[in-house]
């Protein structure tokens, strides 16, 4: 019900949605390799960049990004796909409620056309704080790092759970065994002998899902979001929210074991929301995510599971 008044709140606040059996967006489809075509569009919603230097920095699957005179993310959501849509949105809404108040920064989106399949931000400085350039962090900045993480997750976890059902936030739904195990042994062929050693001890270490009570999240705190200044060795930024979930409190804290299991014990001691389980339920989101990850459709998602299972061989 929360979702059918928030999808009829964007109709009205924005007229080319509308609901004719199921919500279809009119907006023009174009070639997802068309670099013109998007970075047009953005020049037509935004003459300030009619001049702009540009070029195609990444994309998810769902979801197209570019970066303008190297300090403005676009991104565009592929083709007409309601409900990417509908995410975009939904995290531009919960962001404007977030902002300030999570102690690391996070995307502030002030560049909002009359067309809700894009939308700008200025660049969180930095790059990703991969376990690679983790490992080169000093014992300082590791401290520092773990304060910051855990009263971050701390912030975003006490997020009111009413005030997200408004803003269009469902709940989720952790990973089952069953579920992990037969999508492994589907493809487990595939892969080296050792990754399915190490995969089959996995998943006998995850045969129960744990129970939880449903909290909003991020749902993706895995590196790949967490930006830091490689000179200074501080956090700069969370970015994306396009996963924000109800779900268990533990599945922001399964990317912290990619640090390894000290540095998960030093988030969570600033981190005064942990519970008896937190960490072991973590361990379990953590081992599921990667385990599915190997099989990933993509070859990045692919690559990064194997990257975060070779080193964790002993967990």
């Amino acid at each position: 019900m929360a979702t059918k008044r928030y999808l009829q709140r964007i109709a009205k606040a924005y007229p080319e949605i509308e609901q004719s059996g199921r919500w279809k967006p009119k907006i023009p489809k174009a070639n997802e390799i068309d670099v013109e075509h998007y970075v047009q569009r953005i020049r037509e919603a935004f003459p300030e960049f009619q001049n702009a230097g540009y070029k195609r920095i990444d994309d998810f699957g769902d979801h197209l990004m570019f970066l303008l005179n190297d300090r403005y993310i676009f991104r565009f959501v592929i083709g007409n796909k309601t409900e990417d849509i509908i995410k975009l949105l939904r995290e531009q809404a919960v962001l404007e409620r977030l902002k300030g108040t999570v102690g690391i920064p996070v995307p502030n989106y002030t560049y909002l056309p009359k067309t809700p399949d894009f939308a700008g931000y200025e660049m969180i400085p930095g790059i990703c704080l991969s376990p690679a350039h983790f490992r080169n962090l000093s014992e300082e900045n590791r401290a520092d790092a773990a304060v910051a993480l855990g009263k971050f997750l701390s912030t975003v976890h006490t997020f009111p759970v009413e005030q997200a059902i408004e803003l269009g936030v469902e709940e989720g739904r952790p990973r089952s065994p069953r579920g992990v195990e037969r999508r492994f042994y589907r493809h487990a062929s595939n892969l080296d002998p050792e990754v399915r050693r190490v995969c089959k001890r996995w998943l006998n270490d995850i045969q129960t899902r744990p129970d939880y009570t449903p909290t909003f999240t991020h749902s993706d705190v895995w590196y790949q979001h967490i930006y830091h200044d490689p000179k200074s060795g501080r956090i700069t930024g969370i970015i994306d929210w396009g996963d924000i979930r109800l779900m268990d409190p533990a599945y922001d804290v399964a990317g912290m074991w990619a640090y390894g299991e000290a540095f998960v014990d030093s988030v969570l001691a600033n981190y005064p929301r942990t519970d008896s389980s937190i960490k072991s339920r973590a361990l379990y989101h953590y081992k599921s995510t990667v385990v599915s990850g190997l099989v990933y459709p993509r070859q990045r998602g692919r690559d990064i599971s194997r990257q975060l299972l070779s080193d964790n061989f002993d967990l």
